[in-house]
């Protein structure tokens, strides 16, 4: 995943999570699973069937840029652009599929802005039983209409063992 404080990759070591730019960096269990987690629940709030151009949208320089790659191999990378802060959504597509845009509410856009310091445990909390509860199937394909865009396109949302890692 690359937002706008960098780019950090997630892989499950075990049961734990890792980042992968820092392995030795203490990763809060919950927190990481809270937002792989939150992949598998992403619903479109709607469709933009026959979009303008990209840069209307923010798409063009997403805030945001998501690769879920499962276990099989297969990935599939979602871009969020700007805030349409009337209606309180973010734009969001696949990439190389932009013949559609989707919006999605910025509770999920703002769920994958952070900083490295944002997933360290809080120094009073405990992780050594989160740990056990963490399972490689927290991250699959979009819901909703997102999710019968990528199948469309050709994106499996049967992922049940897939992992998040980071774009570019």
């Amino acid at each position: 995943m690359t937002n706008t404080n960098g780019t950090f990759t997630f892989e499950k070591d075990g049961t734990s999570w890792k980042l992968k730019e820092d392995p030795t960096f203490e990763l809060n269990q919950d927190t990481v699973t809270a937002k792989t987690t939150t992949i598998s629940g992403i619903a479109a709030a709607s469709t933009i069937d026959t979009p303008d151009a990209l840069a209307d949208y923010g798409l063009d320089k997403p805030t945001v840029t998501l690769t879920v790659t499962r276990t099989d191999g297969g990935s599939y990378t979602l871009l969020f652009g700007s805030e349409n802060t009337a209606a309180s959504v973010y734009y969001m597509m696949y990439q190389g599929k932009e013949d559609k845009v989707y919006t999605v509410y910025a509770v999920t856009e703002q769920t994958f802005e952070f900083q490295e310091s944002d997933l360290a445990p809080a120094s009073d909390a405990s992780t050594s039983g989160s740990a056990a509860a963490v399972t490689a199937s927290s991250a699959e394909a979009a819901t909703s209409a997102a999710a019968s865009a990528a199948t469309s396109a050709g994106a499996e949302t049967s992922s049940s063992d897939a992992a998040a890692s980071a774009a570019e």
